[in-house]
């Protein structure tokens, strides 16, 4: 049986300029990856996950003939369909002045104890206002940063505004397709550097369950590089030194005892 795997991975790496970035972002090792490419070693299922995920295939696709694989992956630019009511250009003008990069902070169903650091990206194309996420799963100061394997999670999506809201609908494609749809409150400043509301997502393990979490979006200092804003991401300890105060009050998702709901309080 003929194995396409190299050949896909070097069809993957050829898309994201070259093969040591890659391996710097996706934390392999170049020389071992390097066997991969030439189908010397096989990755394991848990680097075959490393590497779906930080391309945002399925495994499965990584093992397609090649010419179906690359006739899928030149496809790929148009697969996110943009959902009803969103990617307007009409709201394009009102939402340019909250584009930029951010951190986001959030409640993990997977992390109790924890809050989830992670990166999005805000940005405009043909009057299309698009939403672009990472977040990196393992804990930070902890001591396992070495140790345990960076889970990657990546989302595509669109935002909009309505009633003065901004409503984000983001997308992850792979093993589990889900959906995530975040309600932030506007900004009022004239530099946008605080969003907060309400996220609802799907746990990516795989009892999917579905959760819901106050949400945070700070904006990223001026000066930083993209690479160094990522590296900042991962799972905190809620009492960590290094989440704001507050962000940690945004995100502590009280329960109101008159309503009984998770509701997100303006700043």
């Amino acid at each position: 049986m003929m194995d396409h795997l190299p050949k896909n991975l070097r069809l993957l790496c050829a898309q994201r300029g070259s093969i040591a970035r890659v391996c710097r972002e996706i934390e392999i090792n170049r020389q071992q990856f390097n066997r991969y490419l030439s189908g010397e070693n096989r990755p394991s299922a848990q680097t075959l996950l490393k590497i779906a995920d930080f391309f945002e295939i399925s495994v499965e696709d990584l093992d397609l003939k090649s010419d179906v694989f690359s006739r899928r992956l030149h496809q790929e630019p148009g697969r996110h369909a943009i959902p009803f009511g969103f990617g307007s250009a009409e709201h394009a003008p009102a939402l340019a002045r909250y584009c930029g990069w951010y951190h986001t902070y959030f409640r993990s169903a997977n992390y109790q104890g924890g809050i989830v650091k992670g990166f999005a990206r805000i940005t405009q194309d043909e009057g299309i206002t698009k939403s672009k996420v990472l977040d990196r799963y393992y804990w930070r100061e902890r001591g396992q940063v070495k140790k345990a394997p960076i889970v990657y999670y990546k989302m595509n999506g669109v935002v909009t505004l309505n009633g003065g809201f901004l409503y984000i609908l983001d997308q992850h494609k792979g093993r589990n397709d889900s959906y995530t749809m975040t309600c932030l409150y506007p900004s009022y400043s004239e530099h946008v550097s605080l969003l907060n509301g309400l996220m609802i997502g799907v746990s990516y393990y795989l009892d999917r369950r579905p959760f819901a979490s106050n949400i945070a979006y700070v904006a990223v200092e001026k000066g930083i590089s993209l690479q160094d804003a990522v590296r900042q991401c991962g799972v905190y300890d809620e009492a960590s030194a290094t989440i704001p105060k507050d962000v940690k009050h945004i995100v502590r998702n009280r329960i109101s005892k008159d309503l009984g709901i998770l509701a997100a309080q303006g700043m």
